[in-house]
């Protein structure tokens, strides 16, 4: 007796599965503006002109520390301590590194009515991470949901640009706009 092998068709069966990706490139992002507070101010319009100095810290425990010129033509006293500004990002992936940029170029501060022409400058950016057990200068991680709170700190600086050789600045509320970006 032989034995006979038989090919027995195989049967298969071809599926599709279908295959998606959502891209979603936005990170919201919500901000507190800078208050540098209230100050005295002179400025020191002399040749070699002195310039007196502010430092608003990004770590709202620090308070801020004002230095005059070397021979006080330049002055700056804090009557009212200000607050950083604080930036708040949400939706961003968990735990996640976040590339922050500061502005590297000095912003200048002016009177919006531009009934002065008295100017200040606003420089050295720097920011502090405020979410909760991310406490670091330079700390850009995520939380679990995707949430980042930081502050930005910045240094006040003096301009001359008037003809006496020490002036006091106006009284009026200067302001100006600096950027901040956020980005994967």
């Amino acid at each position: 007796m032989s034995a006979g092998l038989f090919n027995l068709p195989a049967h298969a069966t071809t599926v599709n599965i279908g295959a998606s990706v959502t891209v979603n490139n936005t990170i919201n992002v919500a901000f507190t503006p800078m208050n540098l507070g209230t100050i005295s101010a002179t400025k020191d319009d002399a040749a070699g002109a002195e310039i007196a100095t502010m430092v608003l810290s990004p770590n709202p425990a620090t308070a801020p520390v004002a230095t005059n010129g070397a021979t006080s033509d330049a002055t700056m006293v804090v009557l009212s301590a200000g607050s950083p500004a604080t930036v708040t990002v949400s939706g961003a992936a968990s735990n996640y590194a976040l590339a922050v940029t500061l502005p590297t170029v000095a912003v200048t501060l002016s009177d919006p009515a531009a009934a002065s022409a008295d100017t200040f400058t606003l420089d050295t950016f720097t920011k502090y991470a405020t979410t909760e057990g991310n406490n670091q200068t330079f700390g850009t991680t995520t939380d679990a949901t995707g949430n980042l709170v930081f502050n930005v700190g910045a240094t006040l600086k003096t301009v001359a640009n008037g003809a006496a050789p020490k002036d006091l600045y106006d009284e009026t509320t200067y302001t100006g706009t600096f950027a901040v970006t956020v980005s994967y």
